[in-house]
């Protein structure tokens, strides 16, 4: 059994020079997830901590009104961790790739289109969860474009699904801790179509102990196909994409593949729609002139 820690941590953010997509007036905040961490395993692919989480897992209002994967009961949308698979109620597990140059990803669909609104998401502020109790570290999250947006990941490597890198973000200073801790950043401007690639990696003196909230299943906003991305750096770079309903952590049972996460923002309407709008506002001014 971990200790919890109480209180919030505010970091700053920084953006990686020459990469698109990242004011560096964002914001960082971290707060102690509650729950139970259990003992840790290896498989020889993944290795990690189960987690089953308490109620009001300390990650705030839910911010996820584009895309969100987290548990109910961590403050996100999803109700159910891996479907007909958990053993054990609200389970999750921190997990990382044992290769210590793989990165841990994720495909995230449905944050605009046509259900939407429009094409185009904007998004403002994300949400994540991770442990690392060996020292400091440096998380840097990429987010690439999707294409096509909707296709399957059963043809490996993946690498023609990855379009532009719409946005590179690099929060330095990321504490240690024995408890899951959940971080939302805040102030970004990154515009991202119907569907896109999420990767997590690491560096500096904490790398590699940074292990991933995984666990969620998409059933809360946005979707997700069943499984998770295992990305080389290369170069170059590989990615391949595990379609799994669940991992089998010890001691904790079946935990869904998914990473938790949680993108807000605002869809932008398409150009046809703004023209709509527009006109219909010149009709108003001009229906108000004429009385």
């Amino acid at each position: 059994m971990r200790r919890f820690l109480s209180g919030a941590v505010v970091l700053g953010l920084m953006a990686m020079p020459g990469m698109p997509g990242v004011p560096a007036m964002a914001g960082v905040t971290v707060t102690p997830m509650q729950g139970t961490m259990g003992d840790p395993f290896n498989n020889g692919s993944i290795s990690g901590f189960g987690w089953n989480a308490a109620a009001g897992g300390g990650a705030g209002p839910l911010i996820g009104n584009l895309y969100d994967n987290i548990l109910t009961i961590n403050g996100g949308a999803s109700t159910s961790p891996c479907g007909p698979f958990c053993t054990v109620p609200n389970d999750g597990a921190f997990i990382d790739w044992v290769n210590p140059t793989a990165q841990w990803g994720d495909d995230l669909h449905g944050i605009a289109g046509p259900a939407r609104g429009g094409p185009t998401a904007v998004i403002t502020s994300i949400r994540y969860g991770y442990s690392n109790d060996v020292a400091t570290t440096t998380h840097i999250i990429q987010i690439y474009d999707m294409i096509p947006p909707s296709a399957g990941h059963l043809n490996n490597p993946i690498t023609g699904q990855f379009g532009a890198l719409l946005a590179s973000i690099v929060i330095p200073g990321q504490p240690s801790s024995t408890v899951g801790l959940i971080v939302t950043v805040t102030g970004l401007s990154i515009h991202a179509g119907t569907a896109a690639w999420i990767k997590f990696g690491e560096q500096g003196v904490g790398f590699p102990g940074t292990f991933w909230l995984t666990g969620g299943l998409a059933n809360g906003v946005g979707t997700s196909h069943s499984g998770v991305l295992y990305s080389l750096k290369g170069p170059p770079p590989y990615q391949y994409f595990f379609a799994t309903p669940y991992f089998y952590v010890p001691g904790e049972g079946y935990v869904g593949p998914n990473i938790q996460v949680a993108l807000s923002g605002f869809v932008l309407p398409a150009p046809a729609a703004i023209s709509l709008l527009a006109l219909g506002g010149l009709l108003t001014l001009r229906r108000r002139r004429s009385r």
